[in-house]
């Protein structure tokens, strides 16, 4: 199995690059309303004037940790092919390979990631 986890200090982020192409690949978009509302809260990704960033309700729990979003296909076809250009601001990503029956979460440290499963670390 493939997780994408943040190699440096700062968080997990994604481009704007990398986010065109993953609205490309069909994820939906959505935008706060006048009345500060997500328009349509099912859609994987907000933007609005000056930011793009995942829709942290639509994947249950702070996206920061979540497991669902860091194993995605369609986020780990994108990172793979843009490489860099995929970072964001402050994030250096990698993916990181695991048996696909361990369990594990994302562990950080200031931003920093790292994949902890139930009896060995990547």
């Amino acid at each position: 199995m493939k997780v994408v986890v943040n190699r440096q200090y700062g968080g997990f982020e994604l481009s704007n690059e990398a986010f065109d192409e993953l609205i490309k690949l069909g994820w939906k978009v959505t935008e706060y309303s006048t009345e500060g509302n997500l328009v349509d809260p099912s859609a994987e990704i907000v933007r609005n004037d000056k930011h793009i960033t995942f829709n942290k309700y639509s994947f249950g729990r702070y996206y920061g940790n979540e497991i669902e979003l860091r194993t995605n296909p369609l986020l780990i076809d994108v990172v793979e092919r843009l490489g860099e250009r995929a970072y964001g601001r402050l994030a250096t990503l990698e993916i990181v390979e695991i048996p696909d029956d361990e369990e594990f979460t994302i562990e950080d440290y200031d931003g920093r990631e790292w994949v902890a499963g139930a009896h060995r670390t990547w």
